[in-house]
């Protein structure tokens, strides 16, 4: 899968030295936005944050699982549009 963004390395250091990972819902969705720090509490992250993490899931970085529910995420939404038109 590839993605339209740019690395942004301080951001990637940031989200490692933090442990932030993907916050994937009950409903095994990942909404691109909200992480889970390394104390497990939940965190909203920032524009720059956001693209960086969801650049490192499509890498795969976080796990096969994570990637599933970004690309889930995505798909849907584009069946949606279709589905609308």
């Amino acid at each position: 899968m590839t993605m339209n963004t740019k690395e942004r390395p301080k951001a990637r250091r940031y989200i490692l030295a933090h442990g932030f990972r993907p916050y994937i819902d009950r409903e095994g969705y990942w909404d691109g936005v909200n992480a889970i720090d390394s104390d497990g509490q939940e965190v909203a992250l920032c524009a720059v944050w956001a693209k960086q993490m969801r650049l490192m899931v499509a890498e795969g970085h976080f796990g096969k699982i994570a990637k599933r529910t970004w690309v889930w995420r995505r798909t849907g939404r584009i069946h949606a549009r279709i589905v609308e038109n």
